[in-house]
């Protein structure tokens, strides 16, 4: 059965069902949309081809986890355990907030 979302082509929008990329929990755990045209993504999520409309910064190894970020206005809340991906968030042009966000 294929579902259809009529309200969002009245509005020039469209949306499809989609699996998450291999070895990501759901959807957010392997992509956060940085802005319009940008996505912060894990090696899977880049091979998986689903984000291949948005330029891509792909999380470095090990730090899989900070693909779940979370874009506020011009800012980007992001776990601050990440040393490697802050940085390159931040070179980008980025406001990129780290918060103490650990999960026990």
């Amino acid at each position: 059965m294929r579902k259809r979302w009529p309200a969002l082509g009245a509005i020039g929008r469209a949306a499809r069902v989609v699996l998450p990329p291999e070895y990501a929990l759901h959807l957010k755990s392997a992509v956060s949309l940085l802005d319009e045209d940008s996505a912060l993504t894990t090696r899977a999520g880049e091979d998986s081809g689903l984000f291949a409309s948005f330029r891509q910064l792909v999380v470095p190894a090990g730090e899989e986890a900070a693909a779940n970020a979370l874009r506020v206005n011009r800012r980007l809340l992001v776990g601050s355990q990440f040393p490697a991906t802050l940085p390159m968030l931040a070179d980008e042009g980025y406001i990129v907030v780290p918060l103490d966000a650990l999960q026990t």
